[in-house]
């Protein structure tokens, strides 16, 4: 394992550190990075954690003129274990997530640190995702428009996070919830997220803004919706461990949620025939709750359209449904 500090000397307290966990992120990082450094709130250190990348990603955040800035570089080993590492390293009593491909508003730290200001109870806090391709631009609907705290049943049953850029945690908390999971590699953060919440009641809270846009793209391993659905069994044996009372009343939903959006990706990929199938799965799990959930009539016209509409009349309805908030 190496280190890099580009430039100057390195923040020795900072209030907040920004972990990033890369491999080969491609043209994507050095937005991901100025979207970091563009912040309002400026108190920060930014840990990039190249885990054997091939592609040189991580040259030109090396060249920034920033002292804030660090790279460590290791041999492939997963973004779990990556940001295990990060965590060693960082000094900052807050700690926010950001991928690769993803982008921050201007004021999202500044937001999230106001929010654990006032409430000093609050563990864990989130804020609203927009979905975007690789070009930038809007396509799918938002994460869900949550307010107020989320509890641990309600956090397994839906999942409203959504996504690891949403996240700024306590670094106490952190450290009592336990470190990330290497046999998740793509769904360590609501494993992390759930160990979380289970923690006391009321520790996570949204901060009820669009200040994260969540890039899809066929790059990224969220996109092979096969491995997720494989992941997320796993997932479902180790969360009764995270609390003592019965979790039967909620899986059901839980697994309804998630099959939904194994379905959004399948749709992403043009696999309607499998998005198609995947949809009524989702239904079938839970048909009380699903029938009645916007989201799967939404999906319904996605895979619809896909199959019935020309391939950029399609699109323009996705980039339009992404203006749509569910």
């Amino acid at each position: 394992m190496s280190v890099r500090d580009p430039a100057g000397v390195r923040p020795t307290h900072p209030r907040v550190s920004v972990l990033t966990p890369v491999h080969n992120a491609g043209p994507f990082l050095v937005q991901t990075a100025r979207s970091v450094l563009a912040q309002t709130f400026q108190d920060f250190e930014f840990i990039v954690i190249d885990d054997g990348s091939t592609d040189g990603c991580t040259a030109p955040v090396a060249d920034f003129d920033d002292p804030r800035v660090a790279i460590i570089s290791q041999a492939s080993a997963g973004a779990p274990q990556a940001l295990n590492i990060a965590l060693q390293r960082a000094r900052g009593e807050i700690v926010a997530f950001l991928d690769q491909d993803d982008l921050w508003l201007p004021n999202k730290l500044e937001r999230h640190l106001q929010t654990f200001a006032t409430l000093p109870d609050t563990g864990l806090t989130f804020d609203w995702s927009q979905m975007i391709d690789a070009r930038g631009e809007r396509v799918g609907p938002s994460s869900p428009r949550t307010y107020g705290t989320v509890s641990f049943d309600s956090l397994v049953q839906d999942f409203v996070i959504g996504n690891t850029s949403a996240l700024v945690v306590r670094r106490e908390v952190l450290d009592q919830a336990g470190p990330f999971n290497p046999r998740l590699p793509r769904m360590y953060d609501i494993d992390l997220c759930w160990r979380v919440a289970a923690l006391r009641p009321d520790i996570c809270r949204a901060v009820p803004e669009h200040l994260t846009l969540y890039r899809r793209h066929p790059g990224q391993m969220s996109f092979d919706w096969c491995a997720l659905q494989q992941e997320w069994q796993t997932l479902l044996g180790l969360v009764q461990a995270y609390t003592p009372h019965d979790l039967a009343h909620v899986l059901p939903k839980a697994d309804s949620n998630m099959t939904r959006f194994f379905a959004w990706v399948a749709a992403e990929r043009r696999d309607f025939r499998a998005a198609s199938r995947l949809l009524f799965s989702a239904v079938r799990k839970a048909p009380a709750t699903a029938i009645t959930d916007l989201r799967n009539w939404l999906l319904l016209a996605v895979i619809a359209g896909g199959m019935l509409l020309p391939l950029r009349i399609h699109r323009a309805a996705l980039s339009l449904g992404g203006r749509l908030s569910l």
